[in-house]
């Protein structure tokens, strides 16, 4: 029998951090009962760093075990309906990752290759990013605002790009 007293620590990404860190279980709420179909578990955790609060959720894999804890709250990333496939799931979580890394640039490269996807998903094949969204535009698959959205941000990337090539070329 485990020591209910005994002190629980746990490693996860702290959102005030922004790093991976060691932090101290403040207390558990289990939930098996006819309201889930999984069974799943809600952690709230204390960063040993900043002190900092953060809940988890988990969901039962396989006999005792638990999947990853996945932060709830604060700043909870947005899961994707199940709906969508998973390899645009991953790519969108990777995208998701790069940004809490404050890796910018890998962030940009994963969020184009999942329009990308979104593009094929529709049967549109162009070699142009740009061409392939104003298609999905046209077609109603795709809502305006996000095409006035990512042309946005490809004037940002295009202006990253030239301000790299300058630092190169100066260095």
């Amino acid at each position: 029998m485990s020591d209910p007293w005994a002190i629980v620590k746990h490693f996860v990404r702290c959102y005030y951090c922004k790093k991976a860190v060691n932090a101290t279980e403040a207390g558990v709420v289990h939930d098996d009962g006819p309201r889930t179909f999984i069974p799943e578990r809600t952690t709230l955790v204390s960063c040993d760093e900043c002190g900092g609060p953060l809940v988890f959720r988990q969901y039962q894999a396989d006999g005792d075990a638990w999947d990853d804890m996945d932060r709830v709250w604060p700043g909870a990333p947005r899961r994707l309906s199940w709906s969508i496939p998973k390899e645009l799931r991953q790519e969108h979580a990777e995208a998701t990752k790069c940004l809490e890394a404050n890796a910018f640039t890998a962030v940009v490269v994963m969020v184009r290759r999942t329009l990308e996807g979104v593009a094929a998903l529709h049967g549109i094949a162009e070699r142009n990013l740009m061409k392939s969204l104003a298609m999905m535009q046209d077609s109603g698959a795709l809502d305006p605002r996000l095409v006035e959205w990512s042309k946005a941000l490809r004037v940002l990337g295009n202006e990253g790009a030239r301000e790299y090539q300058e630092e190169l070329g100066s260095g």
